[in-house]
C-alpha cells in the first residue's frame, strides 16, 4: 500500500526511523562520504533529520514500511541542506552536500524524483516498479509535465531500467574530481516527458 506524505505532521517517528534506515542502506557509499568520520549513531539521527517529506510517499505491508520515495520540484527539496545538517559535517563535504542537495537547476514544470529505495530483504517483489507508477501518478497531480533524475555511472542497471520506462539520458556530468569517493565518477541526468492529458486515477 502506497502512503502520501506532504510534511512530517502524520509521519510516526518510529516511521522516520526506518525511512531513514531504507535510505541509508540503499544510498549507503554516497551518504557515508558526506558524514566522513561521523558516529553512526548520529549520522542515523542527522539522516531522520534531514529527510524533509515535503513530498514523496513509502510503501507498506504489514504494517512494515518496505520502501520509500523522496521528490522534490522547484522550492521544495527532498532533503534538508540547512546549516543545522551540513555543521556536522568536514567543511569540503557539507559544501559538495549543500551543492548536491539543492533544487538548482529545476524547473517549475519539473517533478525530481530525488530517491527511490526498497528494504533489501524486500527486493524483486515488484515494489520499486509499483512506486515508480506512483511517481507518474505524483507529477500528473502535480501538474508537472516533466520526471527529472539522475544515475550515477557506476549504476549500470538502474539506467537500463529507467530507459525501459521512457527516460532519456539529457546530460551527463563528469564528476570525477567531486565523487571519486563516493564511489562514482558521473552522473547521467534523464529525463522523461509525461501526457499530462491522462488523468491521476
Amino acid at each position: 500500500m502506497i502512503v502520501e506524505f506532504n510534511g512530517k505532521d502524520n509521519i510516526g517517528r518510529e516511521d522516520e526511523r526506518q525511512i531513514a534506515m531504507i535510505v541509508k542502506e540503499a544510498f549507503k557509499e554516497k551518504l557515508e562520504w558526506f558524514y566522513k568520520g561521523m558516529d553512526k549513531s548520529k549520522m542515523q539521527l542527522l539522516i531522520e533529520k534531514s529527510i524533509t517529506y515535503n513530498l514523496g510517499f513509502y510503501y507498506v505491508e504489514d504494517g512494515e514500511i518496505l520502501g520509500v520515495t523522496l521528490l522534490a520540484t522547484k522550492g521544495k527539496k527532498y532533503l534538508s541542506n540547512r546549516k543545522e545538517i551540513t555543521k556536522h559535517m568536514k567543511l569540503w563535504n557539507g559544501v559538495m552536500y549543500k551543492l548536491s542537495f539543492s533544487d538548482f537547476g529545476l524547473k517549475a514544470n519539473e517533478l525530481n524524483l530525488g530517491m527511490i529505495a526498497v528494504c533489501p530483504n524486500a527486493r524483486g517483489k515488484g515494489i520499486g516498479k509499483k512506486m515508480l507508477s506512483h511517481v507518474y501518478v505524483t507529477a500528473i497531480r502535480e501538474q508537472k509535465d516533466t520526471i527529472t533524475l539522475d544515475v550515477i555511472n557506476t549504476n549500470i542497471d538502474a539506467k537500463r531500467l529507467y530507459e525501459k520506462e521512457g527516460f532519456k539520458e539529457s546530460t551527463y556530468l563528469s564528476t570525477h574530481l567531486f565523487t571519486k569517493g563516493m564511489g562514482f565518477t558521473g552522473l547521467s541526468i534523464m529525463k522523461k516527458t509525461l501526457d499530462r492529458s491522462l488523468s491521476a486515477t
